[in-house]
């Protein structure tokens, strides 16, 4: 479990907030609900998955967080 009750798949990917959602509820629906594609040159995968998190993070805000992750 991470700040502010949010639980996270991966840093800044949260699947869930024990606060509001059990958590065999939480792994029982999975989170992954868009996908996209970005420019640039990017460092390696996790670069460039950190940018396509950071350009949705407005529309998946309950997935993408904290915002904090983001710089925002």
């Amino acid at each position: 479990m991470a700040c502010y009750g949010n639980v996270h798949f991966c840093q800044g990917i949260v699947i869930g907030n024990v606060r509001r959602t059990p958590l065999p509820r939480m792994l029982d629906e999975p989170a992954a609900r868009f996908g996209r594609c970005t420019e640039g040159d990017f460092v390696d995968a996790c670069h460039l998955c950190f940018e396509v998190r950071r350009a949705a993070l407005e529309e998946y805000p309950e997935i993408l967080a904290p915002p904090q992750v983001y710089g925002r």
